[in-house]
């Protein structure tokens, strides 16, 4: 309801009606049409929240009308007859009816009625059926009705939103039409304004010539050099502006005093430093580093010699500058110097083109200015990668006098860029070098490769041992970048193939060595555990022989017997000793117990047993079991005593000559486990946690550093891998710069340390 009053008012929300379901929006206009005529304006909306839709008072009356209609039989002639007894009521004057008789008449009558009643109700309830026959027609018919006009109603509603949709595209075309009219009329007034500006300066120029006045002659041509540049420049033509720039520029230089600048001291003159502002930013869009550099020394006059002018564009110039150069360390700087200049509130004027005093400037603009330096300061903050670094030692000192502000970096986009070459190694060592710090790194191995006094060519350089500190790869391969950045390759496939085939060779030599290695170190093993046998075999004869001499040079045992003591048939009643006497036993040690105390020293606790014992081998049934009783209560048995010594000489002969049943098979000893091989990717990780600890705590490292110490199989592997950096290179942890290893952001620290190593190198080769 509220989409349909909407669009009474206005008809920009049919598009949203259209959204709505087909039904709801049937039922809202029935609605409509009944309680409002078809006028959506009409609607209270307030009263449609609080009290809701009116319901249909027709339709529950016509329900109800139905109802009543219906015919009840034996009804109908009781109103007959209370209209007839009313009606002589009244013709008797409204007598009571206690004192009227009822006539025979009557009651034949009343009997006549009744029958007559029965063959009306009869009747009336076929014309009831009849009546409900044609009711049922009826609701047909308005059915049918009622869904022509819902048709009708859609249709129309299609019609109104097809009607509006038209209306509002021809307003958006009519709008389209005035803004293109607006904008050719804004192009035709500066069109007019030209042209009158033209006409003024002819006519100026007339009159000047008119008048024979040199100054104001040499004006009006100095108007016209800087119009054209400035046209020039608006053009994206920055050759042609440069020059014009430069010729207004000498004329400045040349006869300041004679042009009519409204400042006439020229350190001071904001109009002069306007015109080299745009010298320099015309130069910077030539893209040629000779012009770059002259717009450079143009931007550093502003800043010296006009430096009492404000002007914060010249930062903008500046960084513009660097950026053409790829220099993003300088231009961040400057931007950041120009964002610090409107922190600070400062004044910012703006200007016109030069020349052209109707077209703003709008690089001298304040908000232009300030939403450019905080988008470059963003944008340098996360410069791109260069297609490649130098790792010539003495980089910057070769291009200290070929560029402004030499770099490591590679880019193909620098306006110097004249290719460089990428050196190849067996060990996948790429090392990048300037087409000057190549040359100078050929004049380093002149003395080595050249045969003549010539300097060596990429040639010669094949097979040599890799520029890399501690590389044993070759180099195999030189790739020469142009101007444009295709790469020319060069190789020996007569070196590659005799390098692949020592390869080849050197791994065959190492597999049948580790395999060797592995060989020995287990034969040692079972030496070792053989002799460990026969040591333990030793041992044991040497303890049982010690107990043998030592029970047969006793008697017998020493027993301290009290005088009343009791006899044997007694002593097996309850019979306690005074607590002042007792028997003394001399303590007896039996030779199984003593090779259990030796070996519980040297063997560990859960190792299996290689024999079993004496006691559980002559008793059948199982190990004895041995129960404590005091000391006071044991008797000496000398039949026991006698028994033992007869069985020595067996125990003796047990111990030297263990039988095969005695051994037990299960034993680990029979059974020698085979020497576990740690597997190459848990080496690489103890490696990289080791060498990511050691960085922490001691900072960038040299690959041969004392400090990163490995074993036997570690060297290996890391030879295989042609180098620790490249064991680490797959580690997003770690990073490399030359031959320093370092953290992946400690990159700075390890330039600092490479640039204080070459410079004390090259302090000592001094001295």
């Amino acid at each position: 309801m509220a989409l349909m009053k909407g669009q009474a008012w206005t008809a920009k929300l049919s598009c949203e009606l259209m959204k709505i379901n087909e039904l709801i929006r049937d039922e809202v206009l029935q609605y409509l049409e009944k309680y409002f005529n078809n006028n959506a304006k009409d609607v209270n909306l307030k009263k449609l929240r609080e009290k809701g839709f009116k319901r249909d008072k027709e339709e529950k009356t016509e329900k109800v009308v139905k109802k009543a209609d219906l015919p009840v039989p034996g009804l109908f002639a009781s109103s007959e007859e209370s209209s007839s007894d009313s009606s002589e009521e009244c013709e008797e004057g409204g007598k009571p009816s206690g004192t009227r008789k009822k006539s025979p008449k009557k009651k034949q009558s009343s009997r006549q009625q009744s029958t007559s009643s029965k063959s009306s109700s009869k009747k009336t309830e076929e014309s009831s059926v009849d009546d409900e026959t044609k009711k049922g027609q009826g609701k047909k018919t308005s059915t049918a009705e009622r869904i022509r006009k819902e048709k009708e109603d859609k249709s129309k509603m299609k019609q109104q939103i097809e009607e509006v949709r038209k209306k509002e595209e021809e307003k958006k075309v009519a709008e389209k039409k005035k803004a293109e009219l607006k904008e050719n009329k804004q192009i035709e007034e500066l069109v007019k304004k030209k042209e009158e500006e033209k006409k003024k300066k002819e006519e100026e120029r007339k009159k000047v010539i008119a008048m024979n006045d040199p100054k104001e002659t040499a004006w009006m041509n100095f108007n016209d050099i800087l119009s054209e540049a400035s046209s020039c420049f608006m053009k994206s033509n920055p050759s042609r502006s440069r020059d014009k720039y430069e010729e207004a520029l000498d004329i400045i230089a040349k006869s300041f005093s004679s042009l009519k600048f409204k400042n006439k001291t020229i350190k001071t003159c904001d109009e002069v430093v306007v015109i080299k502002f745009m010298f320099a930013r015309a130069c910077t869009n030539t893209n040629v580093y000779s012009d770059i550099i002259s717009g450079h020394s143009k931007l550093n006059e502003i800043v010296t010699m006009n430096k009492d002018v404000r002007f914060p564009a010249v930062h903008l110039g500046f960084a513009l500058m660097f950026e053409k150069l790829n220099r993003y360390e300088q231009a961040l700087a400057y931007t950041e110097k120009g964002v610090d200049y409107f922190d600070k509130n400062l004044p910012c004027v703006a200007y016109n083109y030069p020349g052209i005093s109707s077209q703003p400037l709008d690089e001298t603009q304040p908000d232009y200015l300030k939403k450019k330096f905080n988008l470059l300061k963003v944008e340098y903050k996360s410069p791109p990668k260069p297609e490649a670094i130098c790792k010539y030692k003495d980089c910057l000192m070769v291009n200290k006098n070929a560029h402004i502000i030499p770099s490591v970096n590679i880019y193909i986009s620098d306006p110097d860029f004249r290719g460089y070459f990428k050196v190849w190694c067996r060990s996948n060592c790429a090392l990048d070098f300037h087409e000057n710090c190549w040359g100078a790194q050929k004049g380093d191995y002149s003395d080595i490769l050249a045969k003549t006094t010539k300097t060596p060519t990429e040639k010669d350089f094949f097979g040599l041992t890799c520029f890399t500190p501690d590389c044993e790869g070759l180099i195999i391969k030189i790739q020469i970048y142009d101007s444009n950045g295709d790469a020319k390759t060069l190789e020996d496939k007569k070196l590659m193939d005799r390098i692949e085939n020592e390869e080849k060779i050197k791994k065959e030599e190492e597999r049948k060595k580790k395999e060797k290695d592995a060989k020995e170190h287990q034969q040692r093993k079972l030496d070792d555990k053989i002799k460990k046998n026969k040591r333990r075999k030793e041992r044991n004869k040497s303890s049982s022989e010690k107990d043998s001499d030592s029970v047969k040079d006793e008697d017998g045992p020493k027993v301290a017997v009290p005088t009343n003591l009791p006899t044997v048939e007694n002593y097996s009643k309850t019979f306690t000793p005074p607590p002042d006497q007792g028997t003394i036993l001399k303590k007896h040690t039996e030779p199984e117990v003593e090779e259990n105390s030796t070996d519980k020293r040297k063997r560990k606790k859960n190792k299996d047993r290689t024999t079993v014992h004496l006691e559980e081998f002559n008793n059948s049934e199982g190990p004895v079991k041995r129960t404590w009783t005091p000391a006071a209560t044991r008797m000496p048995d000398q039949g026991d005593y006698q028994n033992r010594i007869e069985r020595l000489p067996a125990i003796k002969k047990a111990f030297e000559d263990p039988p095969i049943s005695l051994l037990n098979v299960n034993a680990s000893i029979f059974n020698p486990n085979q020497p576990e091989k740690i597997s190459t990717a848990i080496i690489e990780e103890s490696v990289k946690s080791f060498v990511l600890e050691t960085l922490k705590s001691d900072g960038p490292l040299k690959e041969t550093d004392t400090k990163l110490e490995f074993g036997t199989e570690v060297k290996t592997l890391i030879k295989e891998r042609r180098g620790l950096i490249n064991l680490l290179e797959s580690d997003e942890r770690f990073s490399s710069y030359e031959d320093l290893i370092c953290l992946r952001g400690d990159a700075e620290k390890a330039k600092k340390v490479n640039d204080h190593d070459t410079k004390a190198r090259e302090n000592g080769d001094k001295k």
